[in-house]
């Protein structure tokens, strides 16, 4: 069986709440079916991202964007996609969702964009952008349902194009993770008592 060779796309991988829900799709993904690679617009020092969590079965792809006028960084991104020849990009955040999207007419893969936020600071370009793009994309998620309301109703976007994946807690790695003397510890240094 060919495997499906998927792109996850995000601004950057600096520490926060969408990298870790990427660094975590991407270290579980079947890899008997699908070849992974990852690909970052904006770089950091990599004491500060999760670059060091990503499992060695994905290809990382790190670039150096400046904004959406450096031509230079959008002739490697599309490098970047000649050479992967993704089957799907799965995108993250606003500038990733719209540098993923504008390179599908040209490079002819699906993509899939994921609104973490209610973003009420867009500008009604961006606004106006999301709507325009919303037509090449196959499918929108978002994380609860109170973002795909807002977007929704904020962008004009066609409610049949969302659906809702709500972020989740892996129970079993926390569980794994904590051990008696670490929530005592904790406890501890939270001045949690028995009482």
């Amino acid at each position: 069986m060919k495997k499906i060779k998927l792109l996850v796309a995000i601004g950057d991988f600096r520490m926060g709440g969408a990298q870790k829900i990427v660094v975590d799709l991407i270290n579980t993904i079947d890899t008997d079916r699908f070849e992974v690679h990852l690909l970052t617009f904006f770089d950091a020092r990599d004491e500060d991202t999760f670059y060091s969590l990503v499992g060695s079965h994905v290809t990382v792809h790190r670039l150096t964007w400046k904004g959406f006028s450096d031509i230079r960084s959008w002739l490697k991104t599309m490098r970047v996609m000649r050479t992967v020849k993704p089957d799907l990009v799965f995108s993250h955040l606003y500038f990733s969702n719209t540098v993923t999207r504008c390179l599908s007419f040209l490079h002819r893969y699906a993509v899939v964009t994921v609104e973490h936020n209610t973003y009420v600071n867009k500008t009604k370009m961006q606004q106006w952008v999301d709507r325009l793009l919303s037509h090449v994309t196959a499918k929108i998620v978002a994380v609860s349902d109170g973002v795909r309301s807002f977007t929704v109703t904020q962008e004009k976007i066609s409610p049949d194009l969302f659906t809702v994946i709500t972020n989740g807690i892996n129970i079993d790695q926390l569980k794994d993770q904590a051990s008696v003397e670490s929530v005592a510890q904790l406890r501890s240094d939270l001045g949690i008592t028995d009482t």
